[in-house]
């Protein structure tokens, strides 16, 4: 295999690629590795002062040096008319950041500092998406793309800058476009916008519906305060490498290695694979 520009003589190749390593997936593709489709979820990232997160968790003993900023973990299930909704990648005292791993698509992220001093907290809201969402059972890689167009959608909304959408917390609900954004937000980098034409609506109406009464389960949390940004869409892969019952794909096999320590060479894989 060829390693930045170098050659490497080897019997062995692991593919240790995340779940965002679209090209890697389009690779595994034409070469005719088996892959399939899965669900994954998409969403949003909100964010909240955390002095109101730390008030709901720890109430009068908010602010104690010994315990720290508080954190939180959500969940609402299905129901009738939306399906269900989690919190994923909870930032206590952190910030929302813009991520871009390609020209014009946008995605959100969460992070925090060691210390996680910063005044808001923030975590993704995240609604299941499964493979006949988006085309899955025709094509195992056409999640990749759902993917994109919502990236894209995000990029365009936030001005074609790299700016993230977003809206106040309150607006969103309403399904109001926010003319402005508060001052205090912990992402300086971002605009008002419409968030809901981003997502697909069967997210849209499910977060609607479910971010209410997930932020009711924390006493001292405004929505007045809060803010929202689009969209987070990273949280796992759309794609599925198909593995065999021996965990390795049936579309390049290895040998077994005969001895313990024995030098015998993996088999080769079938016509076509890169190397």
């Amino acid at each position: 295999m060829i390693v930045n520009g170098e050659r490497l003589a080897t019997g062995h190749c692991v593919l240790a690629t995340g779940h965002s390593a679209r090209d890697v997936y389009h690779m595994l593709h034409e070469s005719h590795v088996p892959l399939a489709a899965k669900a994954f979820a998409v969403g949003v990232r909100i964010e909240v002062p955390q002095s109101q997160i730390d008030r709901s968790q720890f109430g009068p003993d908010a602010g104690h040096p010994r315990l720290g900023p508080a954190d939180f973990h959500l969940t609402r299930r299905e129901e009738s008319d939306v399906r269900a909704c989690y919190t994923f990648c909870m930032c206590p005292g952190g910030q929302v950041i813009a991520c871009s791993a390609s020209a014009r698509e946008l995605t959100t992220n969460g992070m925090s500092l060691s210390h996680r001093a910063g005044p808001r907290g923030n975590a993704a809201f995240l609604v299941p998406v499964r493979p006949e969402d988006y085309g899955g059972d025709a094509d195992p890689i056409a999640g990749i793309a759902w993917q994109q167009a919502i990236e894209a959608k995000a990029f365009a909304a936030g001005g074609g800058d790299y700016s993230l959408p977003a809206a106040s917390l309150e607006d969103f609900i309403a399904r109001r476009e926010s003319v402005s954004l508060p001052p205090e937000r912990s992402c300086l980098r971002s605009v008002p916008a419409d968030l809901h034409g981003i997502v697909p609506a069967f997210v849209s109406d499910t977060l609607v519906h479910a971010v209410p009464r997930m932020l009711g389960k924390l006493a001292a949390v405004r929505l007045a305060d809060g803010v929202v940004y689009a969209a987070e869409t990273r949280s796992s892969s759309p794609v599925r490498i198909v593995r065999a019952d021996d965990f390795q794909s049936p579309g390049c096999p290895s040998r077994k290695l005969r001895p313990a320590y024995s030098t015998s060479t993996y088999e080769r894989c079938p016509a076509g694979w890169p190397t």
